[in-house]
């Protein structure tokens, strides 16, 4: 009479080791700690702007006019010379320069 062999051992099964008894996978605590990671900037922001906004408010006066002037100074030297990098930040100075503006006034 033929009996049963004995239990053959599968290679992937951790039996009764701890790591693979846990909870959670590495994989989810890592997903967990960018969900909280995600939330906690989302919630960080309104702080981090009224911060900037205050600091752009007070020094503003002092800056904008030279921001605009070398703005203006960038944009016509990169049309006269046809370097587009220098219309582009130019043009970018003076556009950072009037969304502030109307950022700060409505």
């Amino acid at each position: 009479m033929t009996g049963l062999s004995d239990p053959v051992p599968i290679l992937g099964h951790h039996g009764g080791y701890a790591a693979g008894a846990a909870l959670f996978s590495g994989r989810q605590i890592v997903l967990a700690l960018l969900v909280i990671a995600a939330v906690s900037v989302i919630l960080w922001i309104p702080v981090f702007s009224d911060q900037m906004m205050d600091f752009l408010s007070r020094t503003a006066p002092r800056y904008a006019p030279l921001t605009f002037l070398a703005g203006l100074g960038l944009l016509v030297i990169g049309l006269v010379a046809g370097v587009r990098i220098l219309d582009i930040i130019g043009a970018s100075m003076i556009g950072a320069l009037a969304l502030g503006f109307l950022v700060e006034n409505y």
